[in-house]
C-alpha cells in the first residue's frame, strides 16, 4: 500500500504482533494512556508539577544540603551562579529561572498555583518555566516584615499579545502592574496610596527588561531598564513590606525576584539589571562584539554595525536560544546530575560569529522560525556536556528534541524509515548488520525515526526527563534501552507493554490532535525514500512502504495457521501489522501462537485495533493466552465500514 495513501483508507482491524526480550503479565492496551498522575511518573522529586489530568501534584522539598532545582533536589548553588548583582540584606529571593522556592536565608513558604493550559498546537509549543500565563506564586512571610526602607527587584518580559491591565505583583503594602504596556507601582498605606508610571523608558517584548523599585519614608524611585522615575511619598501612604505576596498570573515571563532590606546604590542597581540595560553596559566576552540581547538564559553577542542581519532575526536568535537551553537542561535533565552549578553558571554568552550570522541567523525570524533540523543539532550540543552516548541513543534523543519542541512537522523527512519498516529492531543504526534488501537501504534513517518513541515514552508515558536520566547511566553508550527499561520499571511500567501500546497507536497514527502533523511526517519521509529509489532497479512502491506486513479481506487466513512473511520477520522491540478490510457484520477471531524454533526468553504481545472510520473511534484489545499457553486469541466484532 503507497504510504502516501495509507492515512486516507485505514480499515478497522489490526492486529499487532511484537517480540520483546523477557517474559511478563499481558497488561491493558491502553496502559499507556493511563492516569500519570504521581510525581515518580511525572519525574518531579520536589516542588510542584502539574499532572496530564490537570492536578497540581505537590512533590515535596529536598534536604538542608541541597535545593530544588527544575524539580529535581541538587546540591545547593552559590547566587552568583544563579544571577548577578548583590545578594546581601535580602528579605526573600526567588529565582523561578530555576526554583519556586524562596532561596533567601528567610526561606519563607511558598505556594504556587498551576493552570492546565489550553490545548492548543502553536508552532513551539514548549513552556517556559518564568511564563506565568498560566501559573502564579504566593509568598508567605506572616508577620516577618522588612520595613522602610526596602527596595524591590524582578526581571520580565511581557507577551505583546497580553490584555491591557495585568496584576505582575500584587501585596497589601505594594502592587506592580503592566498597564497598556507600561508599569504602574501602586504603594499602599493606612490613609491613602500613591503610583507612579515608569514611562520613563521603552519595555522590550523580545529580550529582558529590569524593573526595580526603591522605597523610603519620603519617596518612590522606579528604575526600568536604567532609567529612574520618582514621586514623593507621605507617611500614610506606605507600610511594612510583610503577609502574601503574589506574583501572577499574568501573560509574561518574571524572574529573579529579590525584595532588600535596605535600597540599593546605583552600582547595586545596575550590576543587577547589566542584561536589561538600555545604554548596553555590560563587558563584551569578545573584541569587537558589542551589541548584546539578553533573555532568561542566553545572552547573545555581535558586532555593533552590521547590516547583513536584521534585528528581528537577534531577537528571534535570543528567545530560541534560551528556549533550547531550558528546554534541554532544565526540562529535559541534559547535564551530569548532581552538578547543576556547572549548567547555571554565569555567564551563558552566545557569539554571532560572522559566518553562523550570515548563514544562519540571519535566515530565521518569527516568520520563519527554526524547524526540526535546527533543533536537532541544537540538542547535539547539549548530549556532549551531558556525557555521550551511542550512535543510536545521540540521533534519536537529537530528533527527540526536534519532536518535543515542534512535534510532527511535516519537515522530518525520516520519521518514515522507523515507522514504515517497523520490522527493524528499535536501536537498529545505519551500521547494524541487517541484508535484507529493501530494509537494509533504508537503515541509516532509522535511528533518527526512532526518536518518536522517545517522544511517546516522555509525552504519553512519563516525561521528558527520561532523556536526561539515560544521558546520566554508564549503559548510554552499550545498552541505552536497558537504562529506559529501568526507568520506565521505577515508575510503575513495563517497557513491553509500552512498546506494544507505542506499535499499536503508531501503526493508526492515534496521537489525538498532535496525529496529523505526524502522518504528514510520514509522509514526507515515504517521499523522500521513493526519491531516492534507485532508477536501474527499483524496488516496488508497496516494499518501501512495508507498515502493512499483509492485508486480508473479510475472511482472513480461512482459520488456517499462516506464517509471518520471512520478509517481515521481526527482530527483538519490533513489530508486524496484519490488515482485514470489513464488508459484512461478524465476530472476528484473531490468533497468534509463536514458532517452537523461537530462542529462550522471547516473548510477545499482540494487539487488535478495531478502528471507525465515521467518528474516528479506536478500540484495543489486548491477545490473552488461549487453551495452548502458546497461543494468543482474541474476539471482536465488526461492523461494514469499520476497519
Amino acid at each position: 500500500m503507497p504510504g502516501t495513501q495509507r492515512p486516507k483508507c485505514w480499515v478497522p482491524l489490526v492486529l499487532m504482533l511484537l517480540i520483546p526480550f523477557f517474559s511478563s503479565t499481558l497488561l491493558s492496551a491502553s496502559y499507556a494512556f493511563s492516569d500519570s498522575g504521581s510525581c515518580q511518573i511525572q519525574g518531579a522529586e520536589c516542588g510542584s508539577v502539574l499532572s496530564p489530568q490537570g492536578e497540581q501534584l505537590y512533590c515535596g522539598t529536598c534536604p538542608a544540603s541541597q535545593q530544588c532545582v527544575a524539580n529535581r533536589c541538587e546540591t545547593k548553588c552559590a547566587p552568583s551562579q544563579t544571577g548577578e548583582g548583590d545578594f546581601d540584606d535580602l528579605f526573600a529571593w526567588i529565582p523561578t529561572q530555576v526554583s519556586s522556592e524562596d532561596w533567601s536565608e528567610s526561606d519563607f513558604p511558598v505556594t504556587p498555583n498551576l493552570l492546565q493550559k489550553p490545548e492548543t498546537y502553536p508552532d513551539f509549543p514548549f513552556t517556559s518555566e518564568t511564563d506565568f500565563s498560566y501559573k502564579s506564586l504566593l509568598l508567605q512571610t506572616g508577620n516577618t516584615a522588612t520595613t522602610v526602607p526596602y527596595s524591590i527587584a524582578l526581571k520580565f518580559i511581557p507577551d505583546d499579545q497580553g490584555p491591557d491591565h495585568q496584576s505582575v505583583f500584587n501585596s497589601e503594602a505594594l502592587s506592580i502592574d503592566l498597564v497598556q504596556n507600561q508599569i504602574q507601582v501602586t504603594t499602599r498605606g493606612a490613609s491613602g496610596q500613591a503610583g507612579l508610571i515608569a514611562d520613563q523608558a521603552q519595555i522590550f517584548t523580545k529580550s529582558c527588561n529590569q524593573l526595580m523599585v526603591d522605597i523610603t519614608e519620603t519617596s518612590m524611585a522606579v528604575y526600568l531598564n536604567g532609567s529612574v522615575k520618582q514621586i514623593p511619598l507621605e507617611a500614610g501612604q506606605l507600610q511594612a513590606m510583610k503577609g502574601s505576596m503574589q506574583i501572577g498570573p499574568w501573560q509574561g515571563k518574571t524572574w529573579d525576584i529579590r525584595i532588600f532590606n535596605k535600597v540599593l546604590s546605583p552600582e547595586q542597581k545596575n550590576t543587577i539589571g547589566s542584561d536589561c540595560h538600555a545604554q548596553k553596559i555590560k563587558t563584551s566576552p569578545w573584541e569587537g562584539y558589542d551589541e548584546y540581547l539578553c533573555s532568561v538564559y542566553i545572552c547573545i553577542w555581535w558586532p555593533r554595525g552590521v547590516t547583513d542581519t536584521s534585528h528581528e532575526s537577534f531577537q528571534y536568535q535570543t528567545n530560541a536560544h534560551d528556549m533550547t537551553w531550558e528546554h534541554n537542561v532544565l526540562k529535559t535533565g541534559m547535564y551530569k546530575h548532581g552538578n547543576i552549578r556547572e549548567e547555571l553558571q554565569k555567564p551563558r554568552d552566545i557569539q554571532m560569529t560572522e559566518g553562523y550570522r550570515k548563514s544562519w541567523v540571519s535566515r530565521f525570524n518569527e516568520q520563519n522560525p527554526w524547524g526540526n533540523y535546527v533543533l536537532h543539532e541544537n540538542f547535539h550540543a547539549f548530549q556532549k556536556r551531558a556525557g555521550g552516548g551511542s550512535k543510536f541513543l545521540l540521533e534519536s534523543s537529537a530528533n527527540w528534541g526536534g519532536y518535543s519542541m515542534r512535534p510532527g512537522t511535516d519537515n522530518n523527512s525520516l520519521l518514515g524509515m522507523y515507522t514504515l519498516q517497523p520490522h527493524l529492531p528499535l536501536y537498529t543504526t545505519q551500521s547494524s548488520p541487517i541484508a535484507e534488501g529493501i530494509i537494509d537501504a533504508y537503515k541509516g534513517g532509522h535511528q533518527y525515526g526512532a526518536g518518536i518513541f522517545h517522544y511517546y515514552l516522555s509525552e504519553f508515558v512519563v516525561n521528558q526527563k527520561i532523556i536526561g536520566f539515560v544521558f546520566n547511566d554508564p549503559r548510554r553508550f552499550s545498552s541505552p534501552a536497558a537504562a529506559m527499561y529501568d526507568y520506565l520499571q521505577a515508575a510503575g511500567y513495563d517497557m513491553r507493554d509500552i512498546f506494544s501500546e507505542f506499535a499499536a497507536r503508531t501503526t493508526t497514527w492515534d496521537y489525538g490532535f498532535r496525529s496529523p502533523g505526524w502522518i504528514a511526517a510520514e509522509e514526507s519521509s515515504y517521499r523522500r525514500m521513493v526519491r531516492s529509489n534507485p532508477s536501474d532497479n527499483p524496488w516496488p512502491e508497496e516494499e518501501i512502504d512495508n507498515k502493512i506486513s499483509v492485508a486480508y479481506d473479510q475472511s482472513g487466513t480461512g482459520n488456517q495457521w499462516t506464517p509471518v512473511p520471512s520478509r517481515y520477520k521481526p527482530g527483538p522491540w519490533s513489530w508486524n501489522a496484519y490488515q482485514i478490510t470489513v464488508t459484512e457484520a461478524a465476530s472476528f477471531s484473531a490468533k497468534f501462537k509463536a514458532s517452537e524454533g523461537n530462542p529462550a526468553g522471547a516473548e510477545f504481545r499482540s494487539t487488535l485495533v478495531r478502528f471507525r472510520p465515521d467518528t474516528g473511534e479506536r478500540t484495543y484489545t489486548n491477545l490473552i493466552p488461549g487453551d495452548d499457553a502458546q497461543v494468543l486469541e482474541a474476539r471482536v466484532m465488526a461492523q461494514p465500514g469499520d476497519s
